[in-house]
C-alpha cells in the first residue's frame, strides 16, 4: 500500500519509466547474420512491497485494431520475450496498448507450456475518441498496481 500523504490520503506507488537501450536491452546472437535487440517501447520501473524491491514492466505499443483482428503470434512472442527478459520468473507480466474505438477494453491472456505459467499479457485498447488526458488516466487504472 502506498504512504500516507500529510493531509492523510494515500501517495501513488512510485512508477517511473527507465531505459532498456543498450545493455538492458535484450540481445540475441547466433547464425541470424547480425545480433538483433528487443527493446519495449516503455519500460516501467514499479515500486515493489519492500522499499527496495522494483519490478519492471514492459510495455509495448501498438498502432493496430487488436480489438477487431485480435493479437498475433509474433505479438505475443515478442511480449513473452519482454516477460522473460525483464521480469520475474515467478510472476511474469507485460502490457501492450492499443486503439481502440467505441470505448476503452482490458483483457488479459494467460501463456502456459508443458512447464507450467509462462507469464501474462494485459492487452489495454485505448479508446480513440477518449482525449489524451481520459486515455492516461484509464491507462492506469485497469492494471492491478498493488500486486506489483
Amino acid at each position: 500500500m502506498a504512504p500516507a500523504t500529510p493531509g492523510g490520503g494515500r501517495r501513488p506507488a512510485r512508477r517511473h519509466a527507465v531505459p532498456s537501450g543498450g545493455a538492458a536491452g535484450i540481445t540475441v546472437r547466433g547464425d541470424l547474420g547480425s545480433t538483433s535487440t528487443f527493446r519495449p517501447d516503455v519500460l516501467l520501473s514499479l515500486s515493489g512491497r519492500a522499499p527496495s524491491a522494483r519490478t519492471l514492466l514492459p510495455v509495448d505499443a501498438k498502432y493496430k485494431r487488436c480489438d477487431r483482428y485480435g493479437l498475433g503470434a509474433g505479438d505475443v512472442h515478442q511480449l513473452l520475450t519482454y516477460d522473460a527478459g525483464y521480469t520475474p520468473s515467478a510472476d511474469a507480466r507485460a502490457v501492450i496498448v492499443h486503439p481502440c474505438s467505441g470505448g476503452h477494453s482490458h483483457r488479459t491472456l494467460q501463456a502456459s507450456g508443458p512447464r507450467g505459467a509462462l507469464g501474462s499479457i494485459h492487452v489495454l485498447g485505448v479508446d480513440t475518441h477518449a482525449s489524451p488526458q481520459q486515455a492516461a488516466v484509464w491507462v492506469r487504472s485497469p492494471l492491478p498496481w498493488a500486486d506489483w
